[in-house]
């Protein structure tokens, strides 16, 4: 996914984070190295997510809910993998991507309400427990 990062986006800084929470192997962590040393415009960092999403033009991840987090700061998403939030998001598997990130603006507060509001459960809105024993009863799981 970062090989194809790095060469569907060239002409920007990448900036690779690891899970602040996350162990990782030392094969793992000599892959990430090798391609650090290999191409010069990947940076790999740990954690510091509000920083790099306030200065980001866009996020790329496998199915990471830091491309959600984006939405809050109007950053698109390119996914590589398949995630419930990716309505709105661009495919990592199109070769297109690249000439649709720098217009690709989705009503990013729509979204966000639509996505927490409308399709979850608010468990502290007024209607919560109505919404839960109406989509227990839909799957059958409250008579």
């Amino acid at each position: 996914m970062i090989e194809r990062t790095l060469a569907t986006f060239p002409n920007y800084k990448i900036v690779a984070t690891l899970h602040p929470k996350e162990i990782y192997s030392v094969r793992e962590l000599n892959a990430v190295e090798h391609l650090e040393s290999t191409y010069p415009n990947l940076e790999v960092r740990t954690g510091q997510m509000k920083v790099l999403l306030d200065r980001c033009s866009f996020v790329v991840t496998q199915n990471s809910s830091i491309a959600f987090n984006g939405y809050f700061f109007e950053k698109p998403a390119v996914l590589f993998g398949k995630i419930d939030f990716h309505h709105i998001a661009l495919s990592g598997a199109s070769i297109k991507c690249a000439d649709q990130i720098a217009v690709h603006k989705p009503n990013f507060a729509a979204y966000v309400y639509w996505f927490l509001q409308d399709q979850a459960i608010n468990a502290v809105h007024k209607n919560a427990e109505r919404k839960i024993k109406d989509r227990f009863t839909k799957f059958g799981w409250l008579q």
